[in-house]
């Protein structure tokens, strides 16, 4: 596989904030924000992209991933399970309780499908010691793969037939058969695998098209992957641990991507100043509209 070269002349800062561990970002429509959490300080930050206006909520605890609520507020994978963040007051409450089963254990990446169910998973230092979870609206949990590493990106196709999955320490991203009406996984096979020279997957999102983006951990670049697994595109980021993506702005037409300023020797932090940014690019394709936890 020949990897495409990337134009670092095309992704743009959002702003002077840097995180240690940017991850999630989501397109706050309301406020026209995009919203994301800093695993380092334990932060839900919010940044408006015309304004610049900025906030954050200290969780004082571990916060993989945030999504949006349609009854308002967000959900949070906190570090052993699902909870809800008022941005009203920074008031946080733990609704769903995951037996993770080892305290080094703890929720990571999340997304929600397109009837309002939320997908999440944990991630630790043992190997195979994780797992995937549907989170459903009622608040019920089921555990819908074992035997992961760490739980990192998900997504879905257009149609919501199939639903991409990342487990990092794969090196690859898997693809299930998707069942909307009940929320069922099957037929787990993979779809690309990334050399580690490239780095290796974190998140993903899927654009408007059906082609799927994946963030490369110590690869400095966000990659694109046709529906039949060709890479047709390398997008240079200027932070070597690029974390996750989504799509945000006026019309879904941007990409939003996050990194980390963490995990790097003295030479790679003089290499990388910018590590740890928020970055934006105009990616020419517009994504999918963002998705709300329904329960």
């Amino acid at each position: 596989m020949v990897l495409p070269e990337g134009d670092p002349s095309s992704v743009q800062r959002a702003s002077d904030v840097k995180s240690g561990i940017g991850e999630s970002p989501f397109w706050d429509q309301a406020e026209e924000a995009v919203v994301w959490v800093d695993i380092a300080t334990q932060q839900v930050r919010r940044l408006q992209l015309r304004t610049r206006r900025y906030e954050a909520w200290d969780t004082g605890q571990h916060v993989g991933a945030a999504v949006p609520r349609a009854s308002g507020g967000m959900v949070l994978a906190l570090g052993q399970g699902f909870g809800s963040l008022d941005p009203g007051d920074g008031t946080i409450r733990v609704f769903a309780p995951v037996d993770v089963g080892n305290a080094a254990v703890r929720l990571n990446d999340c997304q929600c499908d397109s009837v309002g169910r939320l997908w999440g998973g944990t991630e630790g230092q043992v190997p195979n010691a994780a797992c995937l979870y549907r989170l459903d609206v009622d608040h019920s949990v089921t555990v819908m793969l074992k035997g992961v590493t760490v739980s990192n990106g998900i997504g879905w196709s257009p149609n919501d037939r199939l639903m991409y999955y990342i487990d990092s320490r794969e090196q690859r991203v898997d693809v299930f058969d998707y069942d909307l009406s009940t929320g069922d996984i099957a037929n787990r096979r993979p779809f690309v695998s990334v050399p580690r020279e490239y780095g290796t997957p974190d998140g993903l999102c899927v654009d408007a098209t059906g082609m799927i983006w994946v963030a490369l951990w110590g690869g400095a670049a966000v990659v694109r992957y046709t529906p039949a697994g060709d890479l047709d595109r390398r997008v240079a980021v200027p932070a070597l641990n690029v974390t996750s993506c989504a799509f945000g702005g006026a019309n879904l037409s941007r990409l939003l991507i996050t990194t980390a300023g963490d995990s790097m020797n003295a030479s790679q932090q003089t290499d990388y100043p910018d590590a740890g940014g928020l970055f934006v690019l105009d990616p020419g394709v517009r994504g999918k509209p963002p998705r709300s936890y329904a329960g």
